[in-house]
This record gives structure tokens, sequence and C-alpha cells, in this order.
């Protein structure tokens, strides 16, 4: 490993350190992706690819993992009895992006007896908040100045992803103490790190998104955890292994009109940190997404077991009957809602109409994506759960 790489890792270690004054990482797990993400982003600084201000972003969000790291290790320590928290059923929604993950997971957050992490507690799960101060704890505020931050460098975000640190959130910042995510290069284009996470055992990051959702459920009544991120699409097998009880929604569009949007999202993004242009974008997205449902296509064909575990959701189906989907998602899981959870999916519906936060303008072509393209290389995942003529 370069020198300039290993310096670059002791003095990111070395910040976290005093921001938290821990120093014990645990276990050698994470070397690994600490290593990979390190490298990465010291090659792309190197080679100009990341502009200062990108560069510094970098090395803030790397620190950021690191502290997290530092603070569930120490908690998990003075907590053994952690270890019999149990986590039942957990239900993860998982699919591309952009393909109506963030509707679902909002309808059926109004559930009272379903608990999803919301945004600040998966920037900040440790300690965990008590009941009393759950909707007061100070990082909630820490977060949403954050957020608001973040909508104000990026103008048009809050039109296309609504920021709120007191909203449900993915689950995928759970896995940044283990520094092995796709939390990353959404933001950051990092070939070599994302490569080597989709290929990577992902053992190790699955047990600390356990350990994370026991942490935050031990000071709080016991509820059914809901749960989202594209990621797992990356991880089925992790996910099934550590939690072989999980119930998976997964959601389908047709490519061509998620690739377009998803590409937009990450320029906007990238473009701000990153010297980069909507082809090399489209082109990027394109092909990580493709092996992403390549990989849990793969996945469902090889373990027809976990099949009757998943329930799959066509976009167009789900927009047009929003609650009649989440009715049938949970009679396939034998779940009953209550007279409460089904009044506040109705109100959530009438306080989010769909537009709300702005609209979102993007062309295909601008990223390059080639309908015809996505047709052929997503072929098998379009035949198996995309209807015909939905494309657009």
């Amino acid at each position: 490993m370069p020198t300039a790489v290993r310096r670059y890792q002791r003095e990111a270690c070395e910040e976290a350190t005093r921001e938290t004054g821990f120093d014990d990482f645990g276990s050698d797990e994470h070397l690994d992706a600490f290593s990979k993400l390190a490298e990465s982003i010291c090659t792309a600084v190197e080679q100009g690819v990341i502009n200062p201000e990108g560069a510094a972003l970098a090395r803030e969000k790397l620190v950021r993992c690191l502290v997290t790291r530092l603070r569930l290790v120490d908690y998990w320590k003075a907590h053994p009895e952690l270890e019999a928290e149990e986590i039942r059923q957990p239900i993860f929604i998982i699919g591309l992006p952009r393909t109506g993950t963030t509707v679902l997971h909002g309808l059926m957050h109004c559930d009272p007896e379903l608990r999803s992490p919301l945004n600040w507690e998966t920037f900040y799960p440790v300690p965990p908040s008590t009941p009393e101060t759950y909707h007061s704890d100070p990082r909630i505020e820490l977060r949403a100045a954050e957020s608001e931050e973040f909508s104000q460098s990026i103008p048009g975000m809050q039109g296309i992803h609504k920021l709120s640190a007191t909203m449900p959130d993915e689950c995928v910042m759970l896995f940044d103490a283990a520094l092995a995510s796709i939390h990353l290069p959404v933001f950051f284009d990092l070939p070599d790190y994302q490569l080597w996470y989709e290929g990577c055992d992902k053992g190790h990051s699955y047990r600390v998104h356990r350990q994370s959702l026991q942490i935050l459920q031990s000071t709080h009544p016991r509820k059914r955890w809901l749960l989202k991120s594209p990621q797992h699409l990356f991880s089925i097998e992790a996910l099934f292994r550590e939690y072989p009880d999980a119930r998976v929604i997964q959601t389908h569009r047709h490519p061509f009109t998620v690739l377009a949007s998803m590409s937009s999202l990450a320029y906007m993004i990238q473009s701000t940190v990153l010297k980069t242009s909507r082809q090399e974008v489209g082109q990027q997205q394109s092909a990580v997404w493709q092996r992403g449902v390549d990989h849990t296509l793969r996945f469902r064909r090889k373990h027809p077991e976990f099949e009757q575990q998943i329930f799959d959701v066509e976009f167009g189906q789900f927009m047009t009957d929003e609650l009649g989907m989440v009715q049938r998602i949970y009679e396939y899981f034998d779940m009953e809602p209550s007279a409460e959870a089904h009044a506040r999916m109705r109100e959530y519906m009438t306080q989010h109409p769909r537009g709300k936060d702005g609209g979102h303008s993007y062309s295909a072509a601008d990223f390059g994506i080639d309908e015809a393209d996505i047709e052929r290389r997503f072929a098998d995942y379009i035949g198996k759960f995309v209807p015909p003529s939905s494309a657009g």
C-alpha cells in the first residue's frame, strides 16, 4: 500500500479518536474495506478527479464512518446484554432507486406497529435515544442543519429526494461503521471501491447493521423493523444469512426510466465534487445497477426456498393504487393493519401528493442512455419483472 494512503488512513483514525475520545476500532474485519476506500479516495484526489471541496467532503465522510464505528464498539462493550436483543421478521424494501420505495416506505411507516430508523438515527445511531428524548434529542437539530446545508449546496435536491431529520430513511447509513457500503460511491465515483464492494463478503456489514438495530431498539418498546435501501440488491444473500426470517418487498420499474432519473440525481450530486460529464455518469449508473439487479436475480433463481419470503411490487400497479398494494403486501405476509394504521396511511397520502416538492426534469439522451441498449442489457430482469410497454 502506498505510503500516502497509509498516512491518509492514520490521520483519519487520529481525527476520529480525537473527536470521540475512543481508540478501539474493534475487530479487524473492517480493514480491507478501509484500505480500499482510502486508496480509492487518494487515487481520485491525486488524479484530479475530485476537486478540493470534494476531497474535503470525502475525508469528512470517511472520518464520520470511523467515528460511528468507535462509538458503536465502545457502546457494545459497555452493554454486552445487547447480544440478547431479538430482531424478529424484519421487513426490507429493496429495489432499484426511483421505483417507489420511498412512497412505500413512508406509507408502511405509518403503521404504529412498525418502526423505521429515522434519518437522524441512521447518521447518529449511538447512543440510542430514549422514549422521552426521541423527539427532542439534540442530534435531530444537528442533522437538520446538515440536511439543510446539503440541500442548499445542490439546487433542486428537495424536489427529487426530500431530506428531513425526522423522516424514516434508508438503512444504508447503518453499514457505514463497517466502511463497506455504496453510500460513498453515490457521492464520489470510486469504481475500484465499488467493484471491490460488490465482490466482497458482506457478513461483517450485516452484523454491524444488526448491532445498530439492537442498540436503537434497546431503549424503546420492541417493534418490528421496517427497513429499505437499494444497497440490498448487491447483498441479498448476506441479508438472508443475517436475517433468515426476513420479509422482503422488491419494487420493479423499467430500467430505462430508472436510470435516466437516477443518472440525473447522481450527476446533480457528483458534479459539485467531481470532474465528470452527464455521459460518464449515465454509463456509470447503468453499469452499477445492472450488476445490482443481476445479482439479486441470480440469487433468487439459485435459492427458490426464499421466494415465499419475497413480494414483488411493480411500479405502475403501485402508483395506480398505493393503498391497495399495501393491503396486498400485508395479506401476503399475514399481517393485519389496525384501524389506526389505515387512518394514518390515508392521511399520509393526503399530505404527500405527487409533485408536492417540485418536479424532476431529465432526458435520457443527455446521459447517453439508449432504450434499446437498456432493453438488451436488462433483458432477463425486464422479462421476469417488468410488463411490456412500461418504459418512459
